[in-house]
């Protein structure tokens, strides 16, 4: 029939920027829905509705008229290409195909081009696709793409730099008046405090000039990075912004596999016990301080009201660590090519429970085979290939399924709690900071150090007999290993084997010298200012009460 046959769009636009500038912008289409007017989408689906893995139920509104659709997985290959498949349960489309394929022609030019397959639905739909897709969205698109060159091209100048950050690609509504005065006012505060000028004139600029989509989640290491800061100065400039009110703090629970925010908390206390769900990847994990809770930022509503709308929910730039992520029906074979780094990579399914690590080197094979086999298990060979390899995906399963290449590790830009909780300025600016009662959660390895004064017992009865203050002399212990905090007395604690340790090496100290693990003392930074000081530890051996034999400890005496 006429009015539901499918119209085919296809627009170009060389672009004055590289393509791997572009592509976090681009790919970015949460942001880029907002940018070009559209709606914020809501979940539409049921509690009883089971959808595929990865498979979305959505809804908007445009114009007064509600629009529905069940949105399959985006597929990607960074940083050349994206799309995704619509199918539309109300409204005038029955179905829409997007893909948005970016050619480097040149190291500082990129051709970017749109193609749209839209299936109308009676009528109504075949007016309506036209005039919105044809006219009003070329257009929107052209503006924003052009826009984002722009930015990427300043980007790339500024490259290496600390730069200030790039003008939004919409004027946000920007501060009311009493906002303004607020967000002078408090920079003022955080000048006075000590903190370096620089990087709080870029913090204000941040918050003053950036969009909503950016404020809605500053990350302090990733901001840094971007910036080209460092990143402890940023991460301490926030916390006092927050001690202030300039901004308040989140800890966000993340999926280790998707690395999106599932459950958020305004304290630590707030924080859910015991397993998460991911409704993306399908997998309940543990909301451990070390690898799942991240701490970010967002501007106090006095400063700066940034609304949380999502305009979409599953595009390339929520899991920028998925470098190639491709959805095979059963039986399907796809050869790519995608332009992986020398590195070290994971091919995995959604749900992480298959998985196998690769790498990329000069030395390595031209060709990778990753399969799933008829009984979903995870083939993988050669476990080496070259830059440039072709990979060949199969998909033996009577099922679709959703195959990933993403970036081993997790937390490498991310404030992790475990992290902050053992910073100093974090306990001294938030000491009512503390986990729920009854919890604790593994910090990963920290440095004790513990101290005593010599002959403390007496000192202290014999000052109580006789007037004047002693002779104080130090003992102190350091040992390094994994710990665990606790809430102790309405203050942050931390336990476990490794605090024993520390605090029975002080023990052995002799006072005005220092005991410290082998651990310790041959850590290169230890090691680094060891020989700055011009100390030379002696070795020696002896028991620890509780732990077998006898260990390897180094005392260093003080300098006189």
């Amino acid at each position: 029939m006429t009015f539901t046959r499918m119209r085919r769009y296809e627009w170009r636009w060389e672009l004055a920027a590289s393509r791997d500038r572009l592509w976090p912008l681009v790919s970015d289409t949460d942001r880029f829905n907002r940018d070009t007017g559209l709606p914020p989408v809501r979940d539409a689906r049921r509690p009883d509705e089971v959808l595929p893995a990865g498979h979305r139920h959505l809804r908007i509104r445009v114009a007064g008229v509600p629009v529905e659709w069940e949105g399959s997985p985006f597929q990607w290959v960074a940083p050349s290409r994206f799309g995704v498949v619509r199918r539309y349960r109300r409204g005038p489309l029955r179905e829409m195909r997007v893909e948005v394929e970016l050619e480097a022609v040149a190291p500082d030019r990129t051709v970017l081009t749109y193609r749209v397959q839209a299936w109308p639905r009676g009528m109504l739909g075949a007016f309506a696709v036209p005039l919105q897709i044809g006219v009003i969205s070329r257009r929107a698109f052209g503006r924003a793409f052009r826009r984002y060159a722009e930015e990427a091209a300043l980007g790339q100048e500024g490259q290496g730099q600390r730069v200030a950050p790039d003008l939004p690609v919409f004027d946000p509504d920007g501060l009311s008046a009493v906002g303004a005065s607020r967000l002078r006012a408090l920079t003022r505060r955080l000048e006075e405090i000590g903190l370096d000028p620089s990087l709080i004139a870029l913090l204000a600029m941040h918050i003053e000039r950036s969009d909503e989509v950016e404020l809605a989640r500053i990350r302090p290491y990733a901001l840094a990075d971007e910036w080209g800061a460092d990143r402890r100065a940023l991460l301490t400039l926030l916390l006092h912004a927050a001690r202030e009110g300039l901004v308040d703090l989140r800890w966000e629970v993340i999926c280790p596999l998707c690395h999106g925010a599932k459950e958020e908390a305004h304290t630590l206390e707030g924080l859910p016990a015991g397993n998460v769900h991911c409704d993306t990847c399908m997998v309940d994990f543990d909301a451990d301080l070390e690898r799942s809770v991240e701490l970010t930022f967002v501007p106090s509503a006095g400063i700066r009201a940034v609304r949380a709308d999502e305009f979409c929910v599953a595009g390339p730039r929520t899991t920028p660590h998925v470098l190639v992520q491709q959805l095979l029906a059963p039986d399907e074979e796809r050869v790519l090519a995608p332009q992986l780094a020398p590195g070290r990579y994971r091919a995995r399914t959604l749900d992480g429970r298959r998985s196998a690590t690769f790498e990329v080197r000069e030395e390595g094979t031209g060709e990778m085979r990753l399969a799933l086999d008829a009984g979903g298990a995870l083939r993988l060979e050669p476990p080496i290939v070259r830059p440039g390899a072709r990979m060949r995906f199969s998909n033996r399963t009577a099922v679709e399924r959703l195959l990933l290449i993403d970036i081993t590790g997790w937390g490498e830009d991310a404030a992790t709690a475990a992290e902050v909780l053992v910073l100093q300025e974090f306990r001294d600016l938030f000491s009512r900071e503390v986990l729920a009662a009854g919890r604790s959660g593994g910090v990963g390895t920290l440095t004790v150090l513990f101290t005593d004064l010599k002959d403390s017992t007496s000192m202290y009865r014999d000052t109580e007999r006789v007037a004047g203050t002693p002779c104080l002399v130090l003992k102190a212990g350091l040992h390094a290993g994994p710990c665990i905090a606790v809430t102790l007395n309405d203050r942050l604690d931390y336990f476990g084997s490794t605090v024993n340790v520390a605090a029975r090496l002080a023990g052995l100290s002799e006072g005005n010298d220092f005991v410290m693990s082998d651990a310790v003392r041959h850590d290169p930074g230890v090691a680094a200012i060891l020989a700055a000081e011009g100390l030379a530890p002696d070795p020696f051996r002896s028991p620890v009460r509780g732990l077998d034999g006898d260990l390897l400890l180094w005392r260093a005496r003080w300098l006189r």
